[in-house]
């Protein structure tokens, strides 16, 4: 597990990423890291390690990488939504399936990996308390 503390002044939100370490898990830190309400970005690549300590970490918003725990998106969403149901919730879909299984887990948006960046970033302003 990876902790980032962010610089910023106004922050208050916690964020984490769980994905498989690589290039979209940092990525995701560094665009979380950027925003300015975030205060800290977690990033994990174990998602029963999280699960677990959910109540722990107290994040208001969750990135997931379905490639993690493919099948059984909807089963791990329904899991956590029980142990943080205040927290938003993002899964990165590898396909149709998968977002449609996270609509039905509970998450708050499921994007297709390869969606116009934008939408990720319309997605994380939309979710998080504006400033």
């Amino acid at each position: 597990m990876v902790v980032v503390k962010t610089d910023s002044l106004v922050g208050r939100v916690l964020a984490l990423v769980v994905g498989r370490p690589g290039p979209l898990q940092d990525s995701l830190a560094a665009l979380l890291a950027t925003i300015p309400v975030v205060d800290m970005v977690v990033m994990s690549d174990d998602i029963s390690a999280i699960l677990d300590s959910l109540s722990d970490w107290n994040p208001d918003l969750i990135l997931l990488d379905s490639a993690l725990f493919d099948p059984g998106v909807s089963d791990v969403l329904c899991r956590a939504r029980e142990l943080r149901p205040h927290a938003r919730w993002i899964l990165l879909a590898d396909n149709v399936q998968q977002q449609q299984d996270a609509a039905v887990g509970g998450a708050d948006v499921a994007l297709l990996k390869g969606s116009p960046a934008a939408e990720l970033v319309l997605a994380i302003e939309t979710l998080l308390p504006s400033v």
